[in-house]
């Protein structure tokens, strides 16, 4: 998956709503998972704190936008080093 267009799910059970908001149409539970982020406002616009969502079944979903995350975000690499862990490695952004 294009990494521009990925978004990870950061917990085991992450929602994916058939709307925006906490209904009770619930399509899938992601569980760290990585889904294509939608972000063309002609296939789906999400209010603010919401997220679209395309699911490997190609249905359409909405999920929390602090419930996902870029894999080009803030990451660090850790090593282990004489007995301590010691981060070498803070990238921000592509």
């Amino acid at each position: 998956m294009d990494p521009f267009q990925a978004l990870i799910a950061l917990d085991e059970a992450v929602p994916v709503f058939a709307a925006p908001g906490s209904g009770p149409d619930t399509l899938a539970v992601l569980s760290f998972q990585t889904v294509r982020h939608e972000w063309r406002p002609s296939v789906a616009s999400a209010p603010a704190g919401w997220v679209a969502v395309r699911l490997p079944d190609g249905s359409l979903g909405f999920v929390e936008s602090d419930a996902v995350r870029s894999p080009l975000d803030y990451r660090a690499i850790f090593t282990r080093t004489g007995g301590r862990w010691w981060m070498t490695v803070f990238i921000a952004g592509d």
